[in-house]
């Protein structure tokens, strides 16, 4: 080698020294050690030791606060599930029972209570197993620490869990202290002395889980982690966090800045006020000067805000932003990437404010478009291989067009042609992606062209996926992985046809387009989609009650709607995310209520094929179950029933049948009737057990699959007593219900045995009519029906089973396992019944993706309606709705036998009266037999009217009343003349029983006892018509003459009778009912006593009294008493 090469080589050893260096630690040298990983894209050990991480699952590499961060999530976080993202450092991660310490920098403000694991080397079902964890709790970091055969020792809530990136020591000092510290200032500590010299290494150093990968991190981000078998001092930790800290703000700061700079909506000068700080900032660090690290962040801080303050409409990353609201295409995110209009383009009533409205009579064709909105190619809207994403609002009008594109950048001739397009295709909406030299990327069968508004998001993870987000909800994802690197910038981008301007919108409206260099957060997508929806709704449905007000809708339902929307109208205000998403929902179905006008006899629902695939509250296939089962109870709280027709898991297992058997057993409000499927019995043995494959072979040896079994130990509580066989029926509201269920394990077939088929030709018979319909399930279907080829079929009893079936063509057949989507699913009307393909509920498999499908089965007097759901996003599918009828046969036996019976009877042998009634309810009878049109109501009513009056029908009785008529004819000469001297008690009674006898006697059905009973009474008080009452006249004379007397003049002794006698006649007196003898005695002892008064001694009072007594009449007294 010569000397020239030997100095290039050397210069160019040196650079690659200097450059290596700059990317570790100031520490990277410490031969204390034990791992050291920043994240830069890997996890790399960068310690020496090549401790080196394995990534499991898809772990994103994100801007951190040096260089890049690792992001890991876990939807099952904080649960003794398999995590589904962590990084695996290994067991060569040691800690002996030596000093230790841990740092990072930290980032999340997702948090819960149960603790997920940051960084862990132990099993974190209980903090008490031995060994180590960090972990992420709803209030704070904790450390636990259990050292070998030692109690656990813990720092709680030491670093807060609030989004921002903060730097955490953990200082294990064996025979002292855990420390903490948080960005740079201890935070808590606990004394570990007593657990000196004891091992605390269990099993692999990991991070985002615990050391057996479970115990998942949530959501968090981590950077920059050391780890020594140390400690580290003060000094240390405040110098690793004044340089990473201060090198963040710096970046954090460039970066605000090198976007403001483009962006008109800033202020320049602040800007520039900003620059001039940012690079004082990045001299000290090029200084190595940190002494004034305060000064500096709150410098740059303050120059961020300023910068910032009264900005209003900026979107870190967002490059584009359409409202229309100016009616014109200008961009308002403020750079300026304005669009240039062609064409006649309206504006109207929009989402939010106004929306472009977008029309081409040659849309979906090659022809160039009339309208649409181009925005050439500025460097905003070229993509390279940077992440980005596209959001829209989006509403068809008849579907938009077959072929058209939204959104484009490419020439969509062909979905081979470099670009992206987001376009209407079929029936649904696609997203195109092919980058440069590779294979192009498609999502497909995005349901959004239904003309009502969808909030669409597509985000574009260029080293990962292509993310679709159809309201809120993520749809669909594709992988573009192997496209990483290449570009995807071809044409212009244009917004209402393709990069050449050619397949453009037939018809739709757009509002509130928004272009990122950047991905967009869920939480972002929430924030743009749910307060708008749930002010669409509230407003939508507002005006829906306000117009049933003034049609005079049905008061019940006005009332239970409106009280919905009040509710929702009162919540709003302070709703989150997940709130609004309820409270959307709560709407949805009120209104799908307030719809109903026709109630059915019966209704239930029809679920095929949910698949369950899992056990934890997290797992979609429950958690799409569990929200469908939520809506029914809200939309049918009636619901008769729901049937399941076979595969309701995904594999069989016990723990997948106990999981689904676990949510019904919840969900109870309505009866369940379950069928298996094939992904039910089959392959339930070990390899060894298992046959060889074949259509009509069971999948395991005889005796080794348990599926009987499993099936009768969870389902036998639903199979209303059936205990011993797998098929069964149930009855509901008078309507049968059976379910044929494969006796063998087959692969995708089903086996009927002969017992099944004779118990099945038995029991259908039972109150079968024609005009009645019998609902049946089984899981596979028949041929020529459904099916796509031999393996949906029921098999080798399928002829036999529909020789059974042909003697009732009412019966309704339920079947699964096709998996056709909605699109495709039909009801075949055969001479053996109505077979009703059933959308699978899982996933489709043959033409419309959609899944989360199912029936509502509404039974009404002639018909069955089969009504489509799509119970994930809470919508009637109308358009593919079946109503299956049936002729009412009227029957009227019944009636025509009871009124056979009727003729019979003879009307001198019943009261007038009760005939009467019993004649009118013959005559309407006769007339509804008559009757060619008669209703089965008018027949069943005719019925109980003529059974009724039957009933109520009153027999003539023989009885003598040769007495009571005598006695009568007696009672009824006497006149209100003769009982004018009568007492009134006895006149009063005489004309009750008077009465009384008349009415016996002018009864024909009284019995003889009624007869007596009327004599008996009548000839009693007609004997007491003597009591004539009493001549008072002289009683009232006296008593009004010596009812003047004081008892003031008389003497004690003679006043005392004299006034008892007073009040005894003026009782008499005052009696209706006194006779003569009564009014005579007391008349006497009122004039003796008053006769034995004496004066009080008075001459003059004498004199009066001896003047009385001369003016009494002798013949008006006895002689005894007059002389006394």
């Amino acid at each position: 080698m010569n000397k020239k090469l030997q100095k290039f080589s050397l210069l160019l050893l040196v650079v690659i020294m200097i450059f290596a260096s700059a990317n570790v630690h100031s520490y990277a040298m410490d031969e204390a050690l034990l791992l050291q990983v920043n994240f830069d894209e890997n996890v790399q050990d960068l310690s020496g030791n090549e401790n080196h991480g394995k990534i499991q699952g898809d772990v994103e590499f994100v801007d951190g606060v040096k260089g890049k961060a690792v992001h890991i999530t876990n939807s099952n976080g904080s649960t003794s599930a398999t995590a589904e993202q962590y990084i695996d450092f290994g067991k060569d991660v040691k800690f002996i029972n030596q000093d230790f310490a841990i740092s990072f920098w930290y980032k999340s403000d997702n948090g819960v209570s149960a603790g997920g694991a940051l960084i862990s080397n132990k099993d974190f079902n209980s903090g008490a197993n031995k060994g180590l964890n960090i972990g992420d709790f709803d209030t704070g970091l904790r450390v636990n620490f259990t050292p070998e055969s030692s109690s656990r020792y813990d720092v709680y809530n030491f670093a807060p869990i609030d989004g921002i990136w903060h730097y955490v020591v953990v200082n294990f000092d064996r025979d002292g202290y855990i420390e903490t510290y948080l960005d740079g200032k201890a935070s808590g500590k606990t004394d570990i002395s007593n657990a000196i010299n004891k091992d605390i290494d269990v099993s692999n150093f990991v991070v985002g889980a615990d050391g057996y990968f479970k115990n998942g991190l949530n959501d968090a981000y981590l950077d920059e982690l050391d780890v020594y078998n140390r400690l580290m001092d003060i000094s240390e930790i405040n110098s690793q966090y004044d340089r990473t800290y201060l090198q963040y703000i710096v970046n954090e700061a460039d970066k605000f800045y090198q976007e403001a700079s483009e962006n008109i909506k800033y202020n320049q000068a602040k800007l520039a006020a900003l620059k001039e700080v940012i690079n004082r900032a990045k001299v000290a660090i090029e200084n190595d000067d940190y002494s004034n690290i305060t000064i500096l962040v709150n410098d740059i801080n303050d120059k961020v805000n300023d910068a910032k303050e009264g900005v209003e409409g900026v979107v870190a990353g967002q490059v584009l932003y359409l409202s229309f609201d100016n009616e014109n295409t200008n961009d308002d995110s403020g750079r300026e990437n304005h669009g240039a209009g062609v064409g006649d383009l309206s504006y109207e009533n929009g989402v939010i404010g106004k929306a472009i409205h977008i029309q081409n009579e040659n849309g979906s064709t090659m022809q160039t478009a009339k309208q649409y909105i181009n925005f050439g190619q500025p460097d905003d809207l070229k993509f390279k291989t940077e992440d980005f994403a596209i959001s829209f609002w989006y509403k068809t009008v008849d579907g938009g067009g077959k072929e058209a594109a939204i959104i484009s950048n490419k020439d969509w001739s062909t979905g081979g042609n470099i670009g992206v397009n987001i376009g209407n295709f079929g029936d649904s909406i696609r997203v195109n992606y092919t980058g440069e030299d590779c294979s192009r990327d498609d999502i497909y069968g995005l349901s959004a062209n239904d003309d009502n508004w969808h909030y669409i998001v597509v985000n574009f993870d260029r080293d990962n996926q292509i993310s679709a987000y159809i309201d809120g909800n993520l749809e669909k994802t594709v992988s573009i992985k192997d496209t990483y690197g290449k570009t995807i910038d071809a044409t212009d981008f244009v917004i209402g046809a393709d990069g050449n301007k050619t397949q453009g919108i037939n018809d739709a409206y757009l509002d509130e387009v928004r272009v990122m260099k950047r991905l967009f957060t869920e939480t972002e997508i929430d924030n743009y989609y749910l307060p708008y929806r749930l002010k669409m709704k509230l407003a939508e449905y507002t005006q829906i009650l306000n117009d049933a007000k003034e049609s005079g809708y049905e008061q019940e339902k006005i009332n239970e709607f409106e009280k919905v929307i009040n509710e929702v109208n009162e919540a709003k205000d302070s709703a989150d995310s997940a709130t609004m998403r309820k409270l959307i929902k709560k709407l949805t179905l009120a209104f799908d209520r307030f719809q109903i006008t026709e109630t059915p006899i019966v209704s239930f629902q029809v679920l095929a094929d949910v698949h369950v695939d899992g056990s934890d509250d997290t797992n979609k296939s429950r958690q799409n179950l569990i929200d469908t089962l939520e809506d029914i109870s809200v939309l049918d709280p009636t619901s008769s029933a729901i049937m399941f027709p076979g595969d309701i898991t995904d594999s069989g297992s016990e723990a997948q049948y106990k999981s689904f058997y676990n949510i019904i057993e919840k969900y109870n409000f309505t009866k369940s009737i379950i069928a298996l499927g094939n992904h039910d019995v089959r392959w339930l043995c070990s390899g060894d057990n298992r046959n060889e494959p074949g259509a009509n072979i069971p999948t395991c040896k005889y005796g080794t699959s348990p599926f009987k079994e499993r099936y009768l130990k969870y389902n036998t509580p639903y199979m209303d007593g059936t205990t011993d066989q797998l098929y069964f029926d149930t009855w509901i509201n008078n309507y049968h219900f059976i379910t044929l269920n494969t006796e063998k394990d087959l692969k995708d077939n089903a086996y009927l045995s002969n017992e099944q088929l004779n118990w099945l030709k038995e029991v259908i018979k039972e109150d079968a009519h024609s005009d009645k319909p019998i609902f049946i399930q089984i899981h596979q279907t028949f041929a020529n029906t459904a099916d796509h080829e031999s393996l949906d079929l029921i098999g080798e009893q399928e002829e036999a089973l529909k020789e059974i079936l042909k003697d009732y063509p009412q019966s309704i057949i339920f079947t699964g396992h096709v998996h056709n989507g909605i699109n495709l699913a039909k009801v075949y009307q055969e001479e053996y019944g109505y077979v009703v393909d059933v959308p699978a509920f899982k996933y489709q498999s043959y033409g419309d993706l959609r899944a989360q499908i199912g029936y509502q089965v509404n039974v009404f007097e002639n018909r069955v309606e089969i009504r489509p759901r799509d119970y994930k996003n809470d919508l009637w599918l109308d358009e593919y709705k079946t109503d299956i009828l049936f002729d009412k046969k009227v029957e009227k036996e019944i009636l025509q036998t009871l009124y056979d019976e009727c003729l019979k009877l003879n009307e001198a042998d019943y009261t007038k009266a009760s005939w009467d009634n019993f004649k009118t309810a013959m005559d309407e009878a006769k007339a509804i037999i008559d009757k060619q049109d008669a209703t089965q109501e008018e027949v069943d009513n005719a019925v109980k009217t003529l059974q009724a009056t039957k009933d109520a029908l009153v027999k003539v009785v023989d009885s003598d009343k040769t007495a009571l008529k005598i006695a009568i004819d007696l009672a009824n000469a006497i006149t209100d003349k003769d009982l004018a001297y009568v007492v009134p008690v006895v006149v009063n009674e005489f004309k009750q029983a008077r009465d009384k006898a008349n009415e016996v006697y002018n009864d024909v059905s009284a019995s003889q006892d009624k007869v007596d009973v009327a004599f008996d009474r009548l000839a009693s008080i007609m004997q007491k018509l003597e009591f004539f009452k009493g001549d008072k006249t002289a009683l009232k004379a006296f008593i009004d003459k010596v009812s003047g007397l004081e008892a003031a003049k008389y003497t004690e002794a003679t006043w005392v009778p004299f006034n008892d006698a007073l009040k005894v006649a003026t009782s008499v007196y005052e009696d209706e009912n006194a006779m003569q003898e009564e009014v005579n005695n007391v008349y006497n002892e009122l004039v003796t006593a008053f006769l034995k008064l004496r004066l009080i001694p008075d001459k003059s009072l004498l004199e009066d009294l001896i003047n009385q007594a001369n003016g009494l009449n002798s013949a008006n007294y006895t002689k005894a008493t007059f002389d006394g």
